[in-house]
């Protein structure tokens, strides 16, 4: 293929105004990085109105290549190639109704142009869409719309798509298809994925519990610089008593900025200590958690009225156990902190069973219970907690299979209760 001899004849039938001559010119002189005498025959073409010349035109002033960063032409060439129907317009003008670029933001728009993308089979418009049921913005929130947009989309291949899949299947309790596409995704290389693999083989959740698969998805995960799988990889090296193994990655995750791993290292070159010490304790990385939540819902609260009719709401039995823990407008009490906690909690209040948690992880109010701070750290992760998945994640690496699993049972049995107080 002679491109000169190509360029010479599209421009002899471009200059007489043949759409795909000039279409193909501006394409071949993209391929050569000439992007100013691209943009010049895309413009050609899009003024025709040749929807890819629409486009690539709109890229091109997206990128500043060949024309001035101009993101208001780029918005103005997306719509009009959307318009015809170009899927990959209709994306990305729905990306710009998403996050308001040029155009006043609106997810219902957004919701309109993915549709239209999606039903066309484009992998990302369909995972666009399947955020939006997931989250339940500018459509009703639907878990089941939501799988099966992602679902379309993972079935291409799109790792984002397996990514998500897996979380809203593990939020549903559909352990086997968590674990399922976590896996694909992993495979894939993505190393969140790798990471979450890696504690389903640990927990034994949708999976055999195998510690070595376990070992080996935090591996690589670690290895792309993950700074939790470097962590918990350390963590396991050193519960075998692994130092040689164990100190690298320690050190990679301490050099991230966790801290736990930081005190590890201390520990490790602190000759003062008993060679047999366990790794350091994750309370200090929970007890952080734990202030942070009584920083945020306090923001969140103006005052609290505590009456026998507001009783049973689990706002106010979060709040009221947050002052008794805190000591903020009454007497510090842990164990009537305690008490409160476990009315929310256990009406299914993600909050609630998240500080009630803490509340076992750190011996407040109650004795230290590793095992029941991990079954309300897990009950509160499967509604999205993410604090209580950190705080989970901290925890879990330290017990046994046997822990692990008298965890999971409490999981399945727990029936979430109305309680009077």
């Amino acid at each position: 293929m002679d491109d000169n001899e190509a360029i010479k004849w599209y421009r002899m039938a471009a200059e007489q105004g043949h759409v795909q001559a000039r279409l193909n010119l501006g394409l071949l002189y993209e391929k050569r990085q000439d992007y100013q005498q691209a943009a010049y025959w895309y413009r050609l073409a899009a003024e025709q109105g040749d929807v890819w010349a629409q486009f690539n035109l709109a890229v091109l002033y997206d990128n500043g290549q060949g024309v001035p960063q101009d993101d208001q032409e780029s918005t103005h060439w997306y719509r009009l190639a959307a318009e015809q129907g170009l899927a990959e317009a209709q994306v990305t003008l729905g990306n710009c109704y998403g996050i308001g670029r040029c155009v006043v933001q609106d997810d219902l728009d957004a919701a309109h142009c993915y549709r239209l993308a999606a039903e066309q089979g484009l992998a990302e418009a369909q995972f666009n869409l399947g955020v939006l049921y997931d989250q339940g913005r500018g459509v009703l929130q639907d878990d089941r719309e939501a799988i099966q947009w992602y679902k379309l989309a993972a079935q291409q291949g799109l790792t984002r798509a397996q990514f998500n899949l897996a979380l809203l299947q593990g939020r549903l309790r559909q352990y086997d298809q968590e674990a399922y596409w976590y896996r694909l995704a992993a495979e894939q290389g993505d190393a969140q994925a790798q990471f979450n693999l890696g504690m389903l083989y640990l927990q034994g959740r949708g999976v055999v519990q195998d510690h070595e698969a376990a070992l080996h998805w935090w591996l690589k995960a670690a290895q792309q610089g993950l700074q939790p799988a470097q962590f918990n990889l350390a963590v396991l090296y050193d519960q075998r008593n692994d130092q040689q193994q164990a100190l690298p990655w320690y050190r990679a995750a301490a050099e991230r900025g966790d801290i736990q791993a930081q005190f590890a290292l201390g520990r490790i070159h602190d000759h003062n200590e008993a060679n047999h010490q366990q790794i350091a304790e994750p309370y200090s990385a929970i007890k952080t958690l734990y202030d942070i939540n009584f920083d945020n819902r306090r923001r969140q609260q103006q005052g609290v009225l505590v009456a026998d009719d507001v009783a049973q709401d689990v706002e106010f039995q979060v709040t009221l156990g947050m002052m008794y823990a805190e000591g903020d407008g009454v007497a510090r009490n842990p164990v009537e902190a305690v008490r409160w906690f476990q009315q929310a909690a256990s009406q299914g209040d993600a909050q609630g069973q998240f500080l009630l948690g803490m509340s076992h992880a750190l011996g407040e109010g109650v004795p230290q219970d590793v095992e029941q701070a991990c079954f309300w750290f897990y009950l509160a992760m499967l509604q999205g907690h993410d604090d209580a998945m950190e705080a989970y994640n901290h925890l879990v690496v330290g017990m046994t299979p046997q822990q692990v699993d008298d965890v999971q049972q409490l999981v399945r049995n727990w029936v979430p209760a109305t309680l009077t107080v």
